[in-house]
């Protein structure tokens, strides 16, 4: 094989790269920090947990409190933090150069293993454009580190036995902190070493049958992994502890699917980006080449033991078997070289390739295969409502079927903990009787006046009709709708209390719910009305004005009154009002003739324009 590489395929590469680069980066700030990885952010020490963490504070930590977790990505993790900063976007660029990495060395091991550019270029591409790849390249998750280990691991591996070339000393220290190094990246990590190290000691026994001696490189290569597995024994109470907890995590039921079948459908098509035709293709060519069938027996014993590993710890989660992603790219990259041998162009395959990753980035169902519960935007929530939240006000964040509510605590905690009023999670999880529910519901609504619901409309939610009745029963009634999108929805609610002091015009009660909040220069007013039966339909409208100290309009909202119940967010700007004092009348009026209505205040006053608050600008 030749060892330097042409002009043509050097921009290729970096052709590649850069698109890699394309599509991390563009979502490393897309979204906020949710359950993985606040915990990946609190064990590496980020700075706004406190001081930094020593690495033996970090090792101390995973294994007291994260014992699912593994040291060499929260100790690189650590260590890129206190250099470049601790931001959604700061953090996760780790993850993205991780995987910039991992897509060159998988380029160099598909060169290394066939001999052919072609086969690496073709794996560097499948690799780099899989959007089960491209989903962690912006994760404060160690899966990039995965990937990128496990192609340095075999990489190694291939350049000292399988080639000709002699390996120096510091080729086998190189393998044996890379092998190490895999070991204390995942724990599904033994499995693939223990594969490679079975096989590597078959050919041992395959040669003392054919009355040959194994090679100083195969003992040398067999001693360094010994000692990488040595390395790992300082770990290995933390990892049976591990063990007893994905056990006990097993209670969460969308985890608890574990159909081989299934679970390899759903592995192809978030490799595939769901182009599953497309890989079985590939794949199928790729058998034509004696040195793919390696790596299809490689995938298929390692798949089975993941699998066999799924069954012990009862999950599903797919992530686990990321190291897979570099073979499923080689195998790849084979049958795009087999395929330009039958004059079917690689541009071609690879493009279509490039295509259906643009096309299903982002889909929320292929997503829902790659990381089983993506998170809520609890961060542009937090966000959307920071201008609206006062004291008192309470937000209950609902979690639809097959959410798991203790993934949502940390990323309320981070975002929504130096806001105003409570943060509250509403959930059937752990509440599955109705009786139950609504017991939790209303101790976590108490005696707030103001009542926000912020959910994902991606996760339904069966028990919203149930909640919306005790809602009405309670008095609590929408009066806004913030956001309404397909990433999420924001409502506002009110309590219209029937027994709390009203301002009454003819039938019509309208109260103040909450107290009148001041944001810069716009002013919120939360109204509610009860309208009696006999009271025309569609007649009357309201009007908020704001007077300053000499009773002069300075600002006015007008609305319809509703029939029934219902609350109404009024908001009025006070740009350019000096500070001051200003009062808030409210007055009702028929909206064809302009005919205002006596009202009475609680007080008794009576008049057409009854005062009902007073704010401070």
């Amino acid at each position: 094989m030749k060892s330097k590489l042409p002009l043509q395929y050097w921009l290729l590469l970096v052709g590649v790269l850069l698109l890699v680069t394309w599509f991390g980066a563009r979502r490393l700030n897309s979204d906020g920090v949710w359950f993985d990885e606040w915990w990946s952010l609190y064990d590496a020490g980020a700075s706004y947990f406190g001081a930094p963490k020593s690495p033996l504070e970090i090792w101390n930590q995973l294994a007291a409190s994260d014992v699912t977790e593994m040291p060499v990505y929260t100790l690189t993790l650590a260590a890129w933090g206190n250099t470049v900063g601790w931001t959604e976007y700061t953090a996760r660029a780790l993850s993205l150069l991780a995987g910039v990495f991992a897509v060159a060395v998988v380029f160099r091991l598909g060169w290394l293993i066939s001999g052919k550019r072609l086969v690496g270029l073709g794996a560097a591409v499948t690799m780099g454009s899989s959007v089960w790849f491209i989903y962690y390249l912006h994760e404060i998750r160690r899966y990039t580190f995965f990937a990128l280990l496990v192609a340095l691991f075999l990489l190694l591996y291939v350049r000292i036995m399988h080639t000709r070339r002699p390996a120096s000393p510091l080729l086998y220290v190189c393998f044996l902190l890379a092998t190490a190094g895999l070991l204390y990246a995942h724990p599904f990590a033994s499995i693939f070493v223990g594969v490679i190290g079975v096989w590597h000691c078959a050919n041992g026994v395959r040669l003392q049958l054919l009355r040959e001696r194994p090679t100083p490189k195969w003992w040398m290569t067999l001693g360094m992994a010994l000692l990488a597995g040595v390395l790992l024994l300082p770990w290995a109470n933390v990892f049976l502890n591990g063990l007893q907890f994905m056990q006990a995590r097993a209670r969460i039921p969308i985890l608890q699917n574990v159909e081989p079948i299934s679970l390899t459908s759903e592995l192809l098509t978030i490799f595939s980006n769901a182009s599953v035709g497309l890989f079985l293709v590939l794949a199928f060519f790729s058998l034509r080449e004696k040195k793919a069938r390696w790596l299809w027996l490689l995938f298929a014993v390692v798949w089975a033991l993941n699998m066999v590993a799924y069954r012990l710890i009862l999950t599903n989660e797919l992530r686990m078997s990321i190291d897979l992603l570099p073979v499923l790219a080689l195998i790849a990259g084979f049958g795009v070289y087999q395929l330009a041998k039958l004059r079917v162009p690689p541009a071609l395959v690879l493009s279509l390739w490039i295509a259906s990753a643009v096309l299903v980035e982002g889909n929320f169902e292929l997503t829902r295969l790659i990381q089983r519960t993506p998170p809520q935007p609890i961060r542009e929530m937090a966000q959307a409502l920071t201008p609206y939240l006062s004291e008192g006000d309470v937000m209950l964040n609902v979690v639809g079927e097959g959410g798991v509510s203790a993934m949502h605590q940390h990323p309320i905690e981070q975002y929504f903990g130096s806001l105003p009023g409570r943060e509250e999670i509403v959930e059937m999880e752990t509440q599955p009787s109705v009786q139950a529910y609504v017991q939790s519901l209303q101790q976590k609504v108490g005696d707030a006046q103001r009542i926000w619901l912020t959910y994902s409309p991606q996760w339904i939610s069966t028990e919203w009709s149930l909640m919306m009745y005790m809602f009405d029963q309670w008095n609590i009634y929408r009066c806004t709708t913030l956001v309404d999108n397909a990433d999420m929805r924001i409502m506002g609610f009110g309590r219209i209390d029937p027994n709390t002091p009203a301002w009454t015009f003819d039938g019509i009660e309208g109260r103040i719910i909450g107290t009148p909040l001041v944001n810069g220069d716009r002013l919120d007013v939360w109204t509610g009305f009860s309208v009696a039966p006999d009271v025309p339909p569609d007649t009357y409208s309201f009007g908020l004005h704001l007077l300053d100290s000499t009773g002069t309009l300075r600002a006015q909202f007008d609305a319809g009154v509703p029939n029934g119940v219902g609350c109404q967010l009024a908001q009025m700007s006070m740009a350019g009002l000096p500070a001051g004092e200003y009062s808030i009348h409210l007055l009702i009026y028929n909206w064809r003739t302009g005919e205002r209505l006596i009202g009475t205040a609680p007080n008794g006053t009576t008049g057409d324009s009854l005062a009902v608050a007073t704010v401070e600008r």
